[in-house]
């Protein structure tokens, strides 16, 4: 939550983010869900107190709530609209993924060089 009450600008800012991920022990899954869910909790706490926030806040958080109804409005016409083009991104992403996972695994699996001693290649299996 020290990031949400934050007043720092600019590199100190940047500095007491990278102390706060460091303390954190680097970025991990953990650290982004906790990340994720502080600002879920944000906004929703703005949505809470919505008629106490300042005119710019009040501005900013109609602007966001208007740019979600947008994205999810053009996400479900396009799928209804074309549905082929939505098989074929969602199977491009699904690609892209693999391709990311993919020397991952080889590398637990112990097949990369440099990576026998990890994996189930090396006898731990």
């Amino acid at each position: 939550m020290a990031i949400l009450t934050t007043t720092a600008k600019g590199p100190s800012l940047d500095r007491q983010i990278q102390d706060l991920v460091h303390s954190a022990g680097g970025w991990r899954e953990s650290l982004a869900a906790s990340i994720l869910s502080a600002f879920e909790q944000a906004f929703q706490k703005a949505l809470e107190l919505k008629e106490t926030l300042s005119p710019i806040l009040k501005d900013a958080l109609a602007k966001v709530m208007e740019a979600g109804r947008r994205i999810k409005d053009f996400a479900e016409w396009f799928e209804d609209e074309h549905p082929l083009w939505t098989g074929v991104i969602l199977t491009v992403v699904a690609l892209s993924i693999l391709y990311l996972l993919v020397p991952y695994v080889l590398s637990y699996l112990g097949f990369l060089l440099g990576f026998e001693e990890i994996g189930i290649a090396e006898g731990e299996f």
